[in-house]
């Protein structure tokens, strides 16, 4: 028998569109495997005023538009009466989980839940800071969106889903109840199925694969992968037997971005390739043959209170991760094992730390993808149910 019907609410475009939709599924599996029945409304891409329902993964999906001009993203960030409708439709509704929800949607679904004595929570996985480009108006009310949401909105909520340490000390410290729940995966899922390595392979190839950038936007840098394609770059002297496979921006876009960067992916050649977006799957077989996932983060608030999907993928994919600290990394890494450090303040550093990689022994990278391989279920959804039992109650 169901324990009641929980409407998980926001940004996210399923079936695997955005790494919130990897991230709210795999929440999703955990919460049925409890008990409960899950219904998803997120976002379509598409322009359109009408509602579309799907099944993914034996859930019940709705799909609202996501905006795609000044008028309509007001609408949506006041977005209300559409998620009522669809909770109204269903019987039995135990709790509504928000999804990085915009404010006013929260307070207004905050208001409604109290009279429907409906318990309401937050799966929070980000802390933006406030924009320095881009229109003044958009500018404040992304200001005042963010501050009121996670200063204040949050507080009045029956709990927190808290992807980060930060995030989950920060609301503990205000009496909120919180659980800290890292990007999830399923590892039963076939596309997690482990594949045969080539031990004695001469080249050392390495992955990234994500967003480090918005080209609209030149001040929203995620990753530094400047710093990662230089590090390359200069370890050309002494070795030439590696491959850097960038997925998610196309060569264009990196040049676009980072203009000083020509002559020296020019150089690298052959020792690089741009794929731009690709499917997940793509990824994650990529991952699963190369011998080191790589990225490189900034200190700063956006990425000290999120966690990166990238690390979490890697190591299920029982691929070694090369990255400095940044969240809480550090409580799921094995330093030597499954990862390797980067310094946060010396670019020099960088440098040496992948040439060392670059030289490690056939039987150092045996050595560790054998350990990456016995231990890749550090974030499989199923170890983490009793945090949703904390949470629910």
């Amino acid at each position: 028998m169901s324990k009641g019907t929980i409407i998980y609410i926001g940004g996210f475009e399923l079936p695997d569109k955005n790494a919130a939709a990897h991230r709210v599924v795999n929440n999703g599996k955990a919460l049925k495997t409890l008990g409960y029945d899950v219904v998803f409304v997120g976002i379509q891409k598409e322009d359109t005023s009408k509602i579309k329902k799907h099944s993914f993964f034996d859930f019940t999906v709705y799909s609202i538009s996501y905006p795609n001009s000044k008028s309509s993203w007001f609408k949506y960030i006041t977005e209300f009466n559409k998620y009522i409708d669809i909770v109204e439709s269903h019987k039995n509704i135990h709790s509504l989980i928000l999804y990085n929800l915009p404010a006013i949607s929260i307070k207004r679904l905050l208001n409604y839940s109290r009279k429907k004595n409906i318990k309401i929570f937050s799966d929070c996985t980000e802390w933006y800071e406030a924009p320095k480009n881009g229109n003044l108006l958009m500018r404040l009310v992304k200001k005042f969106d963010v501050k009121y949401r996670m200063e204040k909105l949050h507080l009045q909520l029956d709990g927190i889903i808290s992807i980060s340490k930060f995030l989950h000390n920060y609301y503990s410290k205000h009496n909120t109840k919180s659980i800290l729940l890292p990007p999830l995966v399923d590892t039963d899922d076939k596309k997690w199925k482990k594949k045969q390595v080539n031990y004695n392979k001469k080249v050392t190839d390495f992955v990234y694969a994500g967003s480090p950038f918005s080209i609209a936007n030149k001040s929203a840098v995620k990753d530094k992968l400047d710093v990662i394609i230089d590090a390359f770059y200069k370890e050309l002297k002494f070795n030439r037997n590696f491959h850097l496979h960038i997925i998610g921006v196309t060569l264009e876009d990196m040049l676009s971005f980072y203009p000083i960067l020509q002559n020296k992916i020019e150089k690298l050649n052959n020792n690089v390739t741009f794929y731009g977006r690709r499917e997940h799957v793509f990824v994650l077989d990529l991952l699963k043959k190369s011998d080191f996932s790589i990225f490189y983060r900034e200190n700063t608030l956006t990425n000290t209170a999120g966690f990166p999907t990238k690390f979490v993928e890697a190591i299920s994919a029982s691929s070694a991760v090369i990255t400095n600290s940044s969240s809480n990394i550090k409580d799921y890494l094995a330093e030597g094992k499954n990862s390797f450090l980067l310094p946060n303040d010396n670019s020099k550093s960088i440098e040496e730390v992948l040439h060392d990689v670059l030289n490690l022994s056939i039987e150092k990278k045996k050595e560790i993808k054998e350990y990456t391989n016995k231990n890749n279920l550090i974030f499989d959804y199923k170890n983490y149910l009793n945090q949703f039992k904390e949470l629910l109650n």
